[in-house]
């Protein structure tokens, strides 16, 4: 009988310092949020087209969800710092691509780089935005008779 309380008491022992061991302070596995990483691309060669460009972009987030992307066209002939436009996600993962009409005016070329970065659902941003650049042309159409 004594074998037997003891063991009783020594499993409650050990039941209460295992519980007591689980009151500390709570500490994520994954750590800090981790940004997203964001790709781009064009289907095909890149090569002076049209004014019209369809472009693609992915991102990823190693802790949450992709849910929106800040992107940006900027001329790369002149010293120009334009504004981020945010576009929002409906669906995380679901806003990945968009084809863009782009102004030449009167020239015969136009330099441009593409600029996109993803936002997380943590609000982290990527460091390292996706680059994509290219040439637009503005020629005249070619006329036939």
């Amino acid at each position: 009988m004594m074998r037997r309380t003891l063991t009783l008491a020594l499993l409650c022992a050990a039941l209460v310092a295992l519980a007591l061991a689980g009151c500390g302070e709570r500490k994520s596995a994954l750590g800090p949020n981790q940004p997203p990483e964001t790709t781009v691309y064009v289907s095909g060669p890149v090569q002076t087209v049209n004014h019209r460009v369809h472009l693609y972009w992915f991102g990823s987030d190693p802790d949450g969800d992709v849910v929106a992307y800040h992107m940006r066209f900027v001329p790369t002939l002149v010293d120009y710092d334009p504004p981020w436009e945010t576009v929002w996600c409906a669906q995380p993962g679901r806003c990945t691509d968009s084809v863009f009409t782009v102004l030449t005016r009167d020239s015969s070329l136009i330099h441009s780089r593409f600029e996109i970065r993803a936002v997380d659902d943590d609000g982290a941003v990527d460091p390292s935005p996706a680059v994509q650049s290219f040439s637009l042309s503005n020629q005249p159409a070619l006329v036939l008779l």
